[in-house]
């Protein structure tokens, strides 16, 4: 019946929201942003130039969202974007529930860290002309978690496999594919550096060599 149909619907729409209030905020926009821009691309509203990293348009036109949206833009829907963002997803909604667990303000420790990764990946990325950076994006989340949890075992494929080998089977699977890992590697190095310079030399010296700043 009508009446039915319409309980159904809204029992639905309760779930969604339900599942979207679960989802921690920092990940909504690391999820989000690459599906508004596949999204937007698929709808031609924007042009997929208008996203990648284009120094000469970011000195010259001042362009300055490049610096950001590239850092998020996983190109188009496809199977390769829907692990990825899968991948991703996962791995940020982990750091944001446990990554930061003696922080009395994980959300923001968490936004630092990104920064502190997109610095180093942006440098690299002038030098090396990477136009996309949502790929390295990704396997910083991942590498990064992995770090903090190593022993954790997992399934990859219907293997298992500790979670400190993730992203090395992660890098492993692009290169059989056909891909370059050159992409994979910037973002392992830059959360490598971030993982050295907070947990690692917390472990080494008893403090950070940096930390979050104090609102």
């Amino acid at each position: 019946t009508l009446k039915h149909t319409q309980k159904a619907r809204a029992q639905a729409m309760a779930s969604f929201e339900d599942m979207i209030r679960s989802i921690k905020p920092v990940t909504r926009v690391v999820v989000g942003a690459p599906l508004a821009f596949a999204a937007l691309m698929a709808l031609h509203v924007v042009s997929p130039y208008t996203l990648i990293l284009d120094y000469s348009a970011v000195f010259g036109g001042l362009e300055l969202w490049r610096l950001v949206t590239s850092l998020f833009f996983l190109g188009g829907f496809s199977l390769n974007f829907i692990l990825l963002l899968f991948f991703m997803g996962q791995h940020s909604q982990s750091l944001e529930n446990k990554g930061f667990l003696a922080s009395t303000s994980p959300t923001a420790d968490y936004v630092f860290m990104l920064i502190v990764c997109a610095v180093p990946m942006l440098i690299v990325a002038f030098f090396l002309n990477l136009y996309m950076l949502g790929m390295s994006m990704a396997f910083v989340i991942v590498y990064v978690y992995c770090r903090k949890y190593p022993d954790e075992v997992i399934s990859f494929w219907g293997i298992p496999l500790r979670r400190s080998y993730l992203p090395w089977a992660m890098l492993a699977l692009m290169v059989l594919t056909g891909g370059s890992p050159v992409i994979g590697l910037v973002g392992i190095v830059a959360g490598h550096l971030y993982w050295y310079l907070t947990d690692g030399y917390l472990k080494n010296t008893g403090a950070p060599l940096i930390s979050t700043p104090a609102a």
